[in-house]
């Protein structure tokens, strides 16, 4: 019972620091992905170098998958995700390639303070 209660406070205190965090999705790739998600959250589909619109991200990680899903030429691919650290205020989760059936994800982060000085 201890675990669940330990689970469920983690839970609340990383859905309240996500909550003003913006993520977007950046299609590096020579390849047209579609049915696009982070986090349990669906993206429009993404041509080569489209990037996404920014969403705030709502992740609750006893709802939600950590994982970023697509599909190319008919194939699934998935992969887990990092999480930004809570002081960051945009993420953009960068698609470089896929190769050899594994989807390279690349997280960029900016911080407030980061955000300020351009």
């Amino acid at each position: 019972m201890l675990g669940v209660v330990a689970i469920n406070s983690a839970s609340t205190s990383t859905s309240e620091k996500m909550c003003s965090l913006k993520i977007r999705v950046v299609n590096n790739s020579k390849k047209t992905l579609s049915y696009v998600s982070l986090f349990s959250m669906k993206f429009e589909d993404l041509k080569p170098k489209d990037t996404s619109e920014y969403r705030i991200l709502r992740y609750d990680p006893l709802e939600h998958d950590a994982l970023m899903y697509c599909v190319w030429d008919g194939k699934n691919f998935g992969r887990y995700l990092a999480l930004p650290d809570k002081d960051q205020k945009e993420a953009t989760y960068v698609v470089d390639s896929i190769y050899d059936g594994i989807l390279y994800v690349r997280l960029r982060a900016q911080t407030l303070d980061e955000k300020k000085k351009k």
